[in-house]
């Protein structure tokens, strides 16, 4: 089915299913421990709704709207409803701190926000203290509009709205690994260059009707646009957990009959240590897993196609960058070439541009930063110009990760140029020494950083996740690593631990392993 869209506005993105096919279903809803399910039909009628509420509490075009809301039908529903009457969604991590989702609201300039109470412990007070005009919550909170019942009692019929060319539909904050979260600037058109781009990436039984598993954080990229978006634009479902528990994920994968999955790398391990359930289940609908946000590696992707059958998925894009910038291409879509290489992030998308560049700033053929050019692109940080102006340059994104490129065009991401540290004067890469780590054969995750060493100026110190049942002995670990990888590079000190810290975005969380593996090493 074409995507029509009224005035180019992605808040729309669902009608033209609604209207064709109103019994589709559109979201099953496992938000509170119940089984949920909205048609398309249903969904038309809540956006509707929603844009109205949201006029009505006095939000105008162009204004921004915090949104506080977990895993749960309503988060979807409060950003395509703003999307529609024109506001910029700002979707917020709510698994922030006060103090940080303070920060966010105010930077963005937002004059609303709604928000769950229970999405996070710094949502409700963050919110309730910032200087706002609305407030409105899905669930009852002093202070708040109940947010549910202006809904019910809103027209279902909205008259679009008009939008300027480069509209900004939503402005997402990134994690702020590197200091204080930034603002990405996304558009309407940006966004449906992406939904008109990817799909020419994927085999013709995913373009009518497919169904995907999502329990990963809407508001993160990878849910909302890779879940959500792109479901809606092929007529999909998206099944929604309320978050990631593993046997739990397992269960409804199977019950759901989803097709597709979508996830990070620490998830997919955590599914593979549930072997003799996955034994139990039938997995056999299900053929596409996609991974993303984080490196990985050949082995645990051998090892997810190996165990459901499936066809894995893998890609590589960032919040400002597209958001997706490469993607393995499925066999009989409209990429003519051969299947990526399995530890490749694949080909650009179509439409899109890319570049290596090498410290030294020429172009270079098979190595070096990536930077990055698209109709998706954002169009830059929110109040951040001198940032914009380092980072956007002639109209290309410099993304700070270095990429490798192979004779047949296919990518493969080799780290980041920030997490390049220098060890007794040699240039360590932690990537390259997980990857050396991740080949033993007892190694289920890693994560390297640099640790300060009065001698050296820094050295590499490890984080390692076994296999159960196995022992860990750091003495032969590092022997392991001193017959595959540089001597000057082989980690000084390696603890064994059950899981690795994470983000709320499910990727390693590199402070906490730090602060870790500091607090245990002596130099």
């Amino acid at each position: 089915m074409s995507l029509t869209l009224i005035n180019g506005n992605m808040g729309y993105l669902p009608r033209a299913i609604a209207q064709a096919e109103p019994d589709r279903t559109a979201i099953v809803d496992y938000f509170g421990g119940t089984r949920r399910v909205l048609t398309y039909g249903d969904m038309e009628t809540r956006l509707e709704k929603t844009a109205h509420a949201l006029a009505g509490l006095g939000l105008k075009p162009g204004e921004r709207l915090a949104v506080g809301i977990g895993n749960r039908c309503d988060f979807i529903q409060v950003m395509f409803g703003a999307m529609r009457a024109g506001i910029v969604a700002v979707p917020l991590n709510n698994r922030l701190g006060a103090e940080q989702l303070g920060y966010i609201i105010d930077n963005a300039g937002c004059r609303g926000a709604v928000f769950d109470p229970a999405a996070g412990p710094g949502i409700a007070p963050a919110i309730l203290a910032a200087d706002l005009a609305v407030r409105a919550a899905v669930e009852p909170v002093d202070g708040a509009v109940d947010f549910t019942a202006a809904v019910e009692a809103a027209d279902a019929q909205f008259d679009p709205v008009p939008l300027d060319d480069g509209h900004i539909a939503m402005l997402p904050y990134t994690s702020g690994s590197t200091g204080r979260p930034k603002g990405v600037c996304l558009t309407h058109a940006g966004t449906h260059w992406f939904l008109e781009a990817m799909p020419q990436m994927m085999a013709p039984e995913f373009h009518d009707g497919p169904s995907v598993l999502v329990a990963v954080p809407l508001f993160h990229k990878n849910a909302m646009i890779g879940g959500v978006k792109l479901m809606f634009r092929m007529g999909g479902s998206v099944v929604i957990l309320p978050g990631f528990e593993p046997r739990q994920f397992l269960d409804v994968l199977a019950r759901e009959r989803c097709n597709i999955t979508t996830g990070v790398p620490a998830m997919y391990t955590l599914l593979l240590q549930e072997a003799e359930l996955i034994d139990r289940l039938d997995f056999s609908h299900f053929k596409k897993a996609f991974i993303g946000s984080a490196p990985t590696t050949p082995d645990l992707l051998c090892e997810i196609e190996a165990r459901f059958g499936c066809r894995i998925h893998q890609g590589y894009g960032l919040t400002e960058g597209g958001p997706v910038v490469f993607t393995q291409p499925d066999p009989g879509s409209a990429w003519t070439g051969g299947r990526s290489p399995m530890e490749s992030c694949g080909v650009p998308l179509p439409g899109g541009s890319v570049r290596l560049v090498g410290a030294d700033g020429a172009i270079c053929d098979s190595f070096g930063e990536l930077w990055v050019r698209n109709p998706g692109m954002a169009t830059g940080y929110h109040a951040l110009p001198q940032v914009n102006a380092e980072r956007f340059v002639d109209g290309w994104l410099k993304t700070g990760d270095l990429f490798e490129k192979d004779a047949d065009g296919f990518f493969f991401f080799r780290g980041r140029t920030d997490d390049m540290f220098h060890c007794g004067g040699e240039n360590v890469y932690p990537l390259e020494v997980e990857s050396v780590l991740r080949s033993h054969p007892d190694v289920l995750d890693v994560a390297v950083v640099p640790l300060t060493h009065a001698v050296k100026g820094q050295v590499p110190g490890a984080m390692v996740v076994l296999r159960p049942g196995v022992s860990g002995d750091e003495t032969a670990m590092r022997a392991f690593y001193l017959e595959r990888g540089p001597a000057y590079a082989h980690p000084r000190h390696i603890v064994f631990v059950d899981r690795l810290p994470l983000t709320g975005v499910g990727k390693v969380d590199r402070k906490t392993v730090t602060q870790s593996l500091m607090g245990s090493f002596t130099a």
